[in-house]
């Protein structure tokens, strides 16, 4: 259906109906919805050249995207990318994908894209309890969402993974297991996603009226890269440790590793348990148990977030906590 038709399916002018889905404060907000839910209907896609989300902006967003060390880490990059990409193409919009230099800046990167007007809007992941980047775009108040909230998550889109929820129910899994030293791997306390998951750890212990020893957390490089050897030595420090819980399937992949250099087995030995559901982690032995959420639906919803936020949409509609789901595999596993 072109525009011509759905205007003439709602008895509206071609001017009235591409007003509506640009989202032009001069049709009525009856009106608007009306033709958005028929242009919903009919599958109708405006064309870029015809409508863009702000008059006389570039008809493109924006990614700026960490580097990641590891394959692991490049493929959640890749998922969450490609999810953005589809609904972007589908909205007839361009996506420009930027990656700094390794330790370049990335608020340098963003600035590059919105002084240079090349976007109408941003996408930014991994966010930190302390984000320039944020700081940045709602000083320039340019529209942005967030994959992850923020210390001001009030004041922009955003969607994020319920990542307490999803470490609070691998906790009672394992204490249901059995075991009742329990370590935690996670990733450095900059990252907004850490302080959730340890929260939710720390509650599982409490709940199952077990001592918090701050001698079992461990912090390690989020991309797991490097956490083998911390991991071993924090099991032969702490040799009554059975189960290992991480903050990422990286991180779970240097602990089944660091369980090996001791001679045990994870999974029988020592249980372990990610987070993240990536790709490889019902591929590997033993296959993880891990939390986890639909990376490329959340890539998509992004972009709706996006441009419902620059429709005018309020805020508060615009802001979404996804529930993580416990993928059970032969990672973990009764306390023998």
């Amino acid at each position: 259906m072109n525009l011509k038709e759905l205007a003439a399916h709602l008895s509206l002018s071609k001017a009235t109906v591409s007003r509506a889905l640009a989202g032009h404060s001069d049709i009525s907000v009856q009106t608007r919805e009306r033709v958005r839910k028929a242009a919903d209907e009919a599958g109708y896609i405006p064309a870029a050249t015809a409508l863009k989300l702000r008059s006389g902006k570039s008809g493109a967003f924006g990614i700026v995207l960490p580097h990641g060390p590891t394959p692991f880490e490049h493929s959640f990059q890749a998922e969450l990318v490609g999810g953005i990409a589809e609904r972007v193409a589908e909205a007839g919009l361009d996506l420009i994908v930027t990656v700094p230099p390794p330790h370049g800046d990335e608020v340098t990167a963003i600035k590059r894209l919105v002084e240079g007007r090349r976007v109408d809007g941003i996408v930014i992941s991994r966010i930190r309890q302390a984000d320039e980047r944020v700081d940045y775009l709602l000083e320039r108040r340019f529209p942005f969402v967030t994959f992850g909230r923020t210390p001001q998550s009030d004041r922009h889109p955003w969607l994020d993974v319920d990542s307490h929820a999803a470490a609070l129910a691998a906790g009672r899994r394992l204490i249901g297991f059995g075991h009742k030293q329990i370590a935690h791997v996670g990733t450095p306390p900059s990252f907004t996603f850490s302080a959730y998951r340890r929260t939710g750890y720390r509650k599982a212990l409490a709940e199952a009226g077990l001592p918090l020893d701050p001698a079992l957390e461990l912090t390690a490089d989020p991309s797991g890269d490097s956490a083998a050897e911390p991991i071993a030595e924090l099991l032969k420090t702490h040799p009554r440790i059975t189960a290992l819980l991480c903050d990422s399937d990286p991180l779970a992949m240097s602990a089944m590793k660091a369980v090996r250099q001791l001679g045990k087995q994870p999974g029988r030995d020592i249980s372990v348990v990610g987070y993240g559901d990536m790709p490889f982690s019902g591929q590997i032995e033993p296959a993880l148990t891990t939390g986890g959420f639909r990376v490329r639906a959340a890539g998509r919803r992004l972009i709706d977030l996006l441009m419902l936020h620059l429709r005018g949409e309020p805020l508060d509609t615009l802001q979404e906590l996804w529930p993580a789901h416990l993928q059970a595999r032969q990672s973990d596993g009764p306390l023998t």
